[in-house]
């Protein structure tokens, strides 16, 4: 995953994370550095939206944080849940752009 300057090993255990925790339906864009590539370093943290059609239950975040620490991912993993960010900061993403990561399957359980 060249534009997020992210390793197919990394992409698919985050990946993995996030389908293991997150409900059926939701998206998962990348912002930030990792998103737009400036001011980018090799142990930039990855800033990640989560926007779910359903709200996800704060212990699914809880162990999405748990098991983001616990893995082999050599930086740090940051998700937002789109409810919780403010009208401006949703704008400035929309200026700035996001890059979609992952699309969890609707009949996904």
């Amino acid at each position: 995953m060249a534009e997020l300057h992210l390793s197919a090993v990394q992409a698919e255990q985050l990946c993995r994370i996030l389908q293991a925790h997150l409900p059926g339906g939701t998206r998962v864009s990348v912002f930030g550095s990792r998103a737009t590539g400036r001011g980018l370093k090799s142990h930039s943290d990855l800033d990640l939206l989560i926007d779910s059609p359903v709200e996800v239950p704060l212990r699914a975040m809880a162990d999405v944080c748990e098991a983001l620490v616990e893995s082999d991912v050599p930086f740090a993993v940051d998700p937002l849940d789109r409810r919780d960010a403010s009208d401006g900061f949703l704008a400035r993403l929309e200026r700035q752009g996001t890059v979609e990561f992952l699309r969890i399957p609707a009949e996904h359980a």
